[in-house]
């Protein structure tokens, strides 16, 4: 059974380089909700993630 892309929980380790704000595009779903453009530096095994896209509310710590 496949889930959809909402309901995964994923637990990423490393540090959170710089912040972006951001504002949903108004044909999106989350039109006009802000969000940020996290730049990372992750360690193994998800080195090849650069960015990441984020609500606020879900951004609690700099350490992720």
């Amino acid at each position: 059974m496949t889930k959809k892309r909402t309901e995964y929980l994923y637990q990423l380790t490393g540090t959170i380089q710089s912040q972006k704000p951001k504002k949903a595009s108004s044909k999106s779903k989350y039109a006009h909700q802000p969000y940020y453009v996290l730049t990372v530096n992750l360690e193994k095994p998800y080195e090849h993630i650069k960015t990441i896209q984020i609500f606020p509310s879900r951004l609690t710590n700099p350490k992720i």
